[in-house]
């Protein structure tokens, strides 16, 4: 592994475990400068913080659209239009003989389910998406659930949901993480949450 690779990894998992909690754009460019310090310290490469913020530096296992789950190699991505292609590719095979309404692959859309997919690929791995309805937050939770391939579990909230459905809900998706074993993800949308005491 080179230098530059290695100091890529650091950058891109400081970023995931540091950046992507901060929500105030004054933070986020010192976490920058913080890592622009570091890289120069400790890897001896020469990235701005304008560079780093405005240059983001991803990896993802997924590339290979084509390698078991269980042999996936996490790689650098260096070519983010390729990314967009694949990323598209892997909803044209989610999505494929369904009437859904196709994605935009804008380049903070990349970046979410990119970021999602990583979450998704960790044990007892969690995550929020904080934001308006109707961005996308959904379809890239589904996409990045496909990608990493989890069991996605969704409410099915009807006029009569109760807690005590709810409560079922949560006991079917333990099953599923717990005694089946299998990689699940439950998703939650602020529409799902009829009653205060569901949190």
């Amino acid at each position: 592994v080179s230098r530059e690779t290695a100091a890529q990894l650091f950058a891109h998992e400081a970023t995931r475990v540091f950046h992507d909690r901060l929500v105030d754009d004054v933070d986020r460019m010192q976490f920058h400068a913080f890592l622009s310090d570091d890289l120069h310290n400790y890897f001896k490469v020469s990235w701005t913080a304008e560079k780093l913020c405005r240059e983001p530096v991803m990896f993802g296992d997924f590339l290979d659209m084509h390698a078991p789950s269980v042999g996936r190699v996490y790689r650098y991505v260096a070519n983010k239009k390729k990314l967009a292609s694949i990323l598209e590719e892997y909803h044209n095979r989610l999505t494929m003989g369904s009437q859904e309404k196709p994605l935009v692959f804008f380049i903070e859309a990349v970046e979410h389910i990119t970021r999602a997919a990583r979450v998704f690929r960790q044990p007892g791995g969690h995550m929020m998406m904080v934001g308006l309805d109707g961005t996308g937050k959904a379809s890239s939770t589904e996409l990045a659930c496909h990608i990493s391939h989890c069991e996605l579990y969704k409410l099915n909230i009807t006029k009569n949901y109760t807690h005590a459905d709810f409560r079922d809900d949560l006991k079917k998706v333990f099953h599923m993480a717990g005694v089946q074993g299998a990689k699940t993800v439950l998703l939650l949308n602020d529409a799902d949450i009829i009653m205060e005491s569901f949190l």
